[in-house]
């Protein structure tokens, strides 16, 4: 009886062994037979694009209410470099057409705008992909153009989704150099600086900024801004050092041209400085007017002793 059960829990262990073996071996081919598969339209510029399907059954249905110029018009557009003056036109070609026949604002008009949208699409995103491989030297049109068509489209178009992305990145070193200027522009924080240092030395490691690299106007943003929250703990103590040296010194008149500029990138201290100088010229000022005033009284009592 025990050689039975043994016997037969080996065989148990054998199968099951032989089970994830070949689970492992055909792990792809398991995937592919387990997922639902779901026949549909795979073109995201057909009538009848089924964004759920995975299998194309060749059905894409597209607008035939255009003429055939105006298709072959929107299909170029889709191929060509971006134009936001000839989407334009072909969007007043389209609302044109539809309204001599009375058929304003109809399904048919509003199905034709999107497939013009959807070709303008595919145009943003090889423009952006371009902007990106050129340092992001366009002009702020593109960036506004993708950023529009992202809010319209972001739930149904990746294309538009991924040239948004490339702009977020990039918005997002401007950002950082703006939170630098705006931590610096307070007294020193030993905490904050520290904190924003290692989130822009974690950003740098990104594999999105990795593509960035050879981008130096960018690149100069970044190390630039890093460069300055190093500086700032040093921007402290000499701000320290220096306010005990003026408060002590009572013959100096006023702050030197190196100390503002020493100062000037970080508004707090810049502000300080300002004052200071501001109140050794007044005091300076002061003291002039006790020196002329002396010297008047004396030639007055000198005067009197003549008489």
């Amino acid at each position: 009886m025990n050689k039975k059960n043994k016997s037969a829990k080996e065989i148990t262990t054998l199968i099951l062994i032989s089970l994830i073996l070949i689970a492992f071996v055909f792990k792809s081919d398991l995937k592919r037979i387990l997922k639902s598969d779901l026949a549909g339209c795979l073109d995201p510029l057909a009538i009848n694009y089924n964004p759920d399907a995975n299998i194309d059954d060749k059905t894409c249905e597209y607008v035939a209410s255009l003429p055939n110029k105006l298709l072959l018009e929107i299909e170029d557009l889709k191929e060509q470099s971006w134009d936001k003056d000839k989407y334009l036109v072909l969007k007043d070609k389209i609302q044109i057409y539809f309204s001599s026949f009375n058929k304003s604002n109809l399904k048919e008009e509003k199905i034709a705008l999107e497939k013009l949208d959807m070709a303008y699409i595919f145009a943003l995103n090889k423009a952006a992909q371009s902007d990106k491989r050129n340092c992001f030297r366009s002009s702020r049109t593109l960036r506004n153009d993708v950023y529009e068509f992202y809010k319209k489209y972001k739930r149904v178009n990746q294309l538009i989704v991924n040239a948004q992305f490339i702009y977020n990145k990039r918005n997002q070193i401007f950002s950082i150099s703006e939170k630098v200027n705006e931590l610096t522009s307070l007294e020193y924080s030993k905490e904050n600086t520290l904190s924003l240092i290692e989130e822009i030395e974690n950003f740098k490691k990104l594999s999105v900024f990795k593509s960035f690299e050879k981008c130096e106007n960018l690149n100069k943003i970044i190390e630039e801004s890093l460069s300055k929250l190093i500086d700032f703990r040093d921007i402290d103590i000499n701000f320290k050092v220096w306010k005990m040296k003026i408060q002590f010194d009572f013959e100096i008149e006023k702050v030197s041209e190196l100390d503002i500029y020493t100062f000037r990138q970080y508004k707090w201290y810049s502000d300080q400085v300002m004052a200071e100088d501001l109140r050794l010229r007044e005091r300076a000022k002061k003291r002039e007017e006790e020196r002329i005033r002396r010297i008047n009284e004396q030639k007055k009592k000198e005067n009197l002793e003549i008489k």
